[in-house]
């Protein structure tokens, strides 16, 4: 099981407003952080074009305000007593193996991880991940890092499948407004790798506490 360095771990909590109630929303990486984002700015009336770019940290704290994305690179219980004011407090999770997966091909497509193979990686996984640019931390880590060991304080929870299918037409109906289906970026199917049986279970190992919580 990985010891998590407790000034590593990372989380984001989107924050805001449809309905008359106060919503949150856990940002995961590699969980189709990046669609929710635009379903929540879009639910709140921010208008995308259906090609234009996609948004983030930065466009989104400009519309809605700094107080509506709180924290980046602190521990969960830093941000559970915001979470927990929320009338309605969201998860979206992501398959382990999938998850380490994505991050991984994410980070070598970013120049994250360097010269590394996927078997090397997950040999040397915590050495590479706190000696490397903290995305990898964030991208490579556990659903539990990110949302926490206790699932029952979640009103909604989400595969990152039913972002699309469940997320997207809720926030329609809370907010009465057109949502764009935002689709896979650019370059992402270029990246996607497929883990051998050997490597599956090597990720098993380090994404144990997924397994223990209920996040698979």
């Amino acid at each position: 099981q990985v010891a998590w360095p407790k000034s590593l771990e990372l989380m984001a909590l989107l924050r805001f407003k449809l309905a008359g109630y106060n919503i949150g929303v856990i940002r995961n990486p590699k969980c189709a952080s990046t669609s929710t984002i635009s379903y929540i700015l879009q639910a709140c009336g921010v208008k995308f074009d259906k090609n234009g770019e996609l948004p983030n940290y930065t466009k989104f704290t400009n519309l809605l305000g700094k107080d509506s994305y709180i924290g980046r690179r602190k521990p969960f219980n830093n941000y559970e007593k915001e979470l927990l004011e929320c009338d309605f407090r969201i998860a979206v999770w992501r398959n382990p193996i999938e998850k380490l997966s994505s991050g991984y091909a994410h980070c070598i497509a970013h120049q994250f991880i360097k010269e590394t193979s996927l078997d090397m990686f997950l040999e040397n996984y915590n050495v590479i991940c706190k000696k490397s640019n903290v995305n990898v931390w964030d991208h490579c880590s556990p659903n539990s890092t990110h949302l926490g060991t206790d699932k029952r304080i979640f009103t909604h929870i989400y595969n990152h499948k039913e972002v699309d299918t469940h997320l997207l037409p809720m926030l329609r109906v809370w907010s009465g407004n057109p949502i764009i289906k935002q689709h896979m970026r650019p370059g992402n199917k270029a990246t996607q790798i497929s883990p051998s049986n050997e490597q599956i279970e090597k990720m098993k190992s380090l994404m144990e506490i997924d397994y223990k919580v209920g996040w698979n």
